[in-house]
């Protein structure tokens, strides 16, 4: 039970009340306030905790960071299948034997870099193989 401005405030479970009110043929404010009063009356209700704003910050805080590592696994799953189809990643090995790990590392970032850029100006949609790359053109 919280107090605001000295008064008492509870708290009800709404799935038990909706159930209580659901029987009233006209439902109105006036009929939903005195179906509420009678259920306090009554003591036919079940009494629930509202979390604090802080908590609730939180809850929305760790729901977006799970968001956000979602849409980046998903990227991730892209990138790499761009990768494939491309033949980047042998590319970027090659130029890892003759320059190092670091730069083919660079390298790579760069020519993808390339290739998202050219596809966002041109609007163009991703295709995850080639077959499919090659069919409209056919048609």
């Amino acid at each position: 039970m919280s107090c605001t401005q000295g008064l008492p405030a509870i708290c009800i479970e709404t799935r038990k009340a909706n159930a209580a009110m659901r029987t009233m043929p006209n439902k109105t404010d006036r009929n939903d306030a005195r179906a509420l009063a009678q259920i306090m009356r009554t003591g036919w209700f079940r009494q629930v905790h509202v979390k604090s704003r802080t908590c609730r910050l939180w809850r929305s805080l760790l729901v977006a960071r799970r968001t956000v590592l979602n849409e980046m696994r998903s990227i991730e799953t892209v990138v790499r299948a761009v990768l494939r189809e491309e033949g980047i990643r042998a590319w970027g090995m090659k130029v890892a034997k003759t320059r190092g790990m670091a730069r083919a590392r660079v390298a790579v970032a760069r020519k993808l870099a390339v290739i998202l850029h050219r596809m966002w100006c041109d609007g163009a949609e991703f295709r995850f193989d080639k077959k499919t790359a090659a069919g409209p053109a056919a048609a």
